[in-house]
């Protein structure tokens, strides 16, 4: 059997250091969140979430998910990761992008799959992008529609651009390598 169960899970596992939580260690502690809604409460003492925790179990619906650590105290958000579930319930580790217009994963996301020359017309619009979520290995993003102006290549997911070269809320296209 088992430790998890039966079926499927999503499990995190993260170091979290002193530092990146209110209270530290000892005091603080880091809430795990579904799409913005709490699912419990971690006090990672030794400074790591305990190994393969499991923090969701379903039922899984269909659609994109996000999954985020949040200090339990400020409500800075610590890591984040994207899951997409296909109809049958099971996970579909699909490459995709997560654009957000506010730091640390907040504010509107939006998930995509695959290129788009011009974000003018998404949900996400033009110029707002101030985090963005990895779920493949890059991606490119650039200032001007088209691929165009300056452009920069990311390899992992960034809670705050504004200290990038891309800078925040300058994203018109992306491009995925």
């Amino acid at each position: 059997g088992s430790i998890f169960g039966n079926g499927p899970c999503v499990v995190i596992n993260h170091q979290v250091a002193n530092e990146d939580i209110a209270g530290g260690l000892t005091n603080g502690f880091v809430r795990i969140t579904k799409d913005g809604v709490s699912l419990f409460n971690v006090r990672p003492s030794d400074g790591d979430l305990p190994f393969g925790t499991r923090v969701d179990r379903g039922p899984f619906t269909a659609g994109s998910h996000v999954y985020r650590l949040v200090d339990g105290i400020n409500g800075n958000i610590l890591a984040a990761v994207v899951i997409t579930i296909a109809s049958g319930g099971t996970s579909q580790n699909q490459p995709s992008i997560t654009l957000c217009t506010d730091i640390n994963y907040g504010g509107t996301c939006e998930i995509f799959a695959s290129n788009d020359f011009n974000l003018l017309d998404n949900l996400i619009g033009n110029d707002t992008v101030s985090s963005i979520i990895l779920n493949t290995n890059s991606v490119t993003l650039c200032e001007n529609i088209n691929y165009g102006g300056v452009c920069e290549l990311l390899t992992a997911s960034d809670p705050d651009l504004s200290n990038n070269t891309i800078g925040d809320n300058r994203t018109s296209s992306i491009h995925s390598l």
